[in-house]
């Protein structure tokens, strides 16, 4: 039983990274795409009309960051499956050895 144990602390140590990577993953591309839209809208980058490069650029980028976010959540998600499981075969094991 002692093996299923420490499988069970890797698991969650697993989904727990997975969490924080999600975490890490979203910080960055809300980063990004807030650095993207500020050079837009401070004038470092601009556009004649809205159908300048800049503006079609930045309709493209932002229409992907919804999906983007998403695979965040994802993951985030998989990480707390991945936990949720963990703990479940934790109880098996504990009302085994008892």
């Amino acid at each position: 039983m002692a093996i299923l144990e420490m499988e069970v602390e890797k698991l969650k140590a697993d989904g727990e990274n997975l969490k924080k990577l999600s975490a890490k993953y979203s910080s960055l591309l809300n980063d990004m795409y807030e650095k993207i839209n500020n050079l837009v809208k401070k004038g470092g980058w601009e556009s004649k009309n809205e159908r300048g490069s800049a503006n079609v650029y930045l309709a493209k980028v932002l229409k992907d960051k919804q999906n983007m976010l998403s695979l965040s959540s994802s993951i985030s998600f998989l990480g707390e499956l991945i936990i949720n499981y963990a703990d479940k075969v934790a109880k098996i094991v504990d009302d085994k050895v008892e």
